[in-house]
């Protein structure tokens, strides 16, 4: 977790400004210094802050036309060639579907909107601080130190703290963590997660890639039984092999073939109840669809699936876990993942996974060694 000292070298202005902060204006004001601040150190993810806040006042004014204009044209193309849909007809599909994203958000109090206007401006503060994969609970860190006098703090950094739920269910989420949130709350998230899913930055312009069957996934996530029943492993399954272990924003789904081979590679000592009930239950990662997306055949993604399950039961561990690198993968891939996916495709097929891994019962965690390869 950041320090006082370390937040105060990011945000020096922003946390002298936050000390006095009551209102929810000077908490923007506040929060608005921070990503000003937060742009010599990550202009990216600055700019995505920015173009966040701009999506909420989208939603908030109702216009479904902001979300389809900035909607990825190569999505546009594979929506309508996926279906009978006619590019009008696809218009408007998506259009009504973002109108129900609109009408959730019509329903909240005024002092819902403000606390959504500050959770839009504050939910990536925590990138500049320990590890891509932390960021969340770094930044509920930094609102704490930003605006310490807030009357909203609480619940600003709850929201924090879980934006990316709905996104990450198929990677590190399980259903059961939205139950530590307030239920009044969660409506609030559903809306920040999905101004954040829309809100990419490519070539320095806001591009929205979630096509029209992703807004109906999320949509169905915003009924609270639709996430309760995937408490049940075989449902959390299937989404995890229709995404890929990935949100769908990226939508790499695993094939049949994928899950036979899997299960081929399973016997006779595993089960596929186990499979189910480790990746449906108990199993959280933030990378793991890179590690099949990079190998070539069924075969090798199910002996990867199969791997992983066995140095979790081999150690003898049957609680949840995490399968975390050793190294801050996601900034390392930023600069050199066409060399993590060759270095890793050469590994494994040289000497398999389970080297790379190494089971940590007493922090139920799996440690993927990504140091290894370089």
């Amino acid at each position: 977790m950041p320090s006082h000292a370390e937040i105060q070298s990011v945000y020096p202005q922003a946390l002298k400004l936050g000390r006095n902060s009551r209102s929810w204006q000077h908490n923007l004001r506040v929060l608005k210094t921070a990503v000003a601040e937060l742009c010599a150190v990550d202009t990216r993810r600055a700019r995505h802050i920015q173009t966040v806040a701009g999506t909420l006042q989208a939603v908030m004014r109702g216009d479904p036309h902001y979300f389809y204009e900035r909607l990825d044209p190569a999505i546009k193309q594979r929506d309508c060639q996926g279906s009978i849909l006619a590019h009008q007809i696809h218009e408007s599909a998506y259009k009504e579907e973002i109108k129900k994203i609109i009408t959730i958000s019509e329903q909240f109090a005024p002092n819902d909107k403000i606390t959504l206007v500050l959770a839009a401006w504050a939910h990536d503060l925590g990138i500049p601080f320990g590890i891509e994969w932390d960021h969340a609970r770094e930044g509920q860190q930094v609102i704490s130190h930003l605006l310490p006098r807030s009357a909203l703090l609480g619940t600003l950094g709850q929201l924090v703290l879980f934006h990316g739920f709905h996104m990450d269910l198929t990677k590190s989420f399980l259903p059961r963590d939205i139950a530590a949130l307030p239920e009044d709350l969660r409506r609030l998230l559903f809306i920040i997660d999905f101004c954040d899913a829309v809100s990419r930055i490519r070539g320095g312009k806001h591009s929205n890639p979630i096509g029209l069957g992703s807004i109906r996934h999320l949509l169905r996530l915003s009924d609270p039984d639709e996430i309760t029943s995937l408490r049940r492993p075989s449902h959390l399954f299937e989404l995890r092999f229709r995404f890929g272990f990935a949100s769908p924003i990226h939508n790499e789904s695993l094939s049949d073939e994928d899950r036979r081979a899997m299960l081929a590679q399973a016997q006779p000592d595993i089960s596929a109840g186990e499979l189910t009930n480790f990746y449906g239950s108990s199993f959280r990662c933030h990378f793991f669809n890179l590690l099949l997306s990079s190998l070539n055949t069924p075969e090798e993604r199910g002996l990867v699936l199969v791997s992983v399950y066995r140095i979790y039961k081999y150690a003898g561990m049957n609680e949840e876990v995490t399968l975390w690198p050793d190294i801050d993968l996601g900034r390392k891939l930023k600069i050199d993942l066409p060399g993590f996916t060759s270095r890793y495709r050469g590994f494994f097929e040289k000497y398999g996974l389970i080297p790379l891994i190494t089971a940590d019962p007493s922090n139920k965690q799996l440690v993927f060694f990504a140091s290894k390869l370089y």
